[in-house]
């Protein structure tokens, strides 16, 4: 009996992502392709490796057993094509890509690790950047791929654009705003913001409008900072939640803290969105593992947009009919 690797490699990535739509994505196949693979693996072994009656799909007893193996196998492969490579004097593919820090923190935990997992052979590098800098980035060639912010790309960069992403203004436990009945984006300018890298026009368009129409001077706690600028999101959730400022952010980066109690979605208005693009290099050829990846970015962005609905519907967050 000879087991295929391309068929081992198949089963590992059902394994990973436990669907087989999700999974034959990740591979780059069709569903009915990665199937018949499945099936034909199964026929080899002669016993089911998958519970197939199951959401998530779920490995039988037996496909525990020869899952673990064929994973110490895999990993085997992968060393001996690397090894062949170097011998061969032939480079590993290499992908580099670029997030913003909004996109890094939702999507490159999805995206990554499953693209890691289906293209093996890919060396990825990956970093998170202040989205002013992309354009250089695509023109000198010095990465790939950028995940970032629309309003910072030429238009030409452009290979996909993301559906906008809801956002909304996120305050700590006990903040002295979250005490009113209604909160109008002008209440919460009196506040400092906690900015990551930088706000996109519109963002800063209306929070500057805002801030204009205030009429009662800032009372600061004196542990509340002078307007902060941090390039991690998280940072960024760390500053409100010790002080009396404000940041920006979507329900599902910030819902762990809100589970906790110790921050609280305060106000969402129409403007505040996260739209995000894919960019390239507009003189680039688009490689296979590049266009995959955006696939896999794609599939991602699409789950993450129905996780902030369902999230909307368990933290209600007020919504003004001013933007101000």
């Amino acid at each position: 009996m000879k087991l295929k690797l391309q068929l081992l490699r198949q089963a590992a990535a059902l394994q990973a992502q436990g669907n087989f739509s999700k999974a034959a994505e990740a591979m780059s196949l069709s569903q009915s392709t990665l199937s018949k693979g499945i099936r034909e693996l199964e026929a080899q072994v002669g016993a089911e490796i998958f519970e197939r009656n199951q959401t998530p799909v779920a490995l039988t007893d037996f496909g525990r057993m020869f899952m673990q193996q064929a994973a110490e196998l895999l990993i085997q492969a992968e060393q001996l094509e690397r090894l062949a490579l170097v011998s061969q004097k032939q480079e590993t593919p290499v992908l580099r890509v670029c997030f913003g820090p909004y996109a890094f923190a939702a999507l490159a935990p999805k995206v990554v690790p499953a693209f890691a997992a289906a293209h093996p052979s890919v060396q990825l590098q990956i970093d998170f950047i202040n989205p002013s800098k992309a354009p250089e980035l695509l023109r000198s060639q010095a990465t790939d791929l950028v995940i970032a912010e629309s309003t910072v790309f030429d238009q030409e960069s452009i290979v996909a654009e993301l559906e906008p992403m809801p956002g909304c203004v996120v305050l700590r436990k006990g903040h002295p705003l979250l005490m009113r009945k209604e909160i109008k984006m002008s209440d919460i300018a009196l506040y400092p913001s906690v900015q990551v890298t930088m706000l996109p026009p519109r963002v800063l368009k209306a929070v500057v409008l805002s801030s204009a129409t205030t009429k009662a001077p800032l009372q600061r706690a004196q542990n509340t900072p002078v307007t902060s600028n941090t390039t991690s999101v998280d940072l960024a959730m760390d500053i409100v939640q010790a002080t009396d400022g404000y940041a920006f952010s979507t329900l599902g980066l910030a819902q762990a803290r809100f589970t906790q109690g110790l921050l609280r979605p305060a106000l969402q208005e129409p403007w505040m969105y996260a739209k995000w693009s894919i960019a390239v290099a507009a003189d680039r050829s688009p490689s296979k593992s590049l266009l995959a990846f955006c696939a896999l970015v794609k599939t991602a962005h699409n789950e993450l947009l129905a996780e902030e609905k369902r999230l909307g519907k368990k933290w209600p967050v007020h919504t003004s009919n001013l933007s101000s």
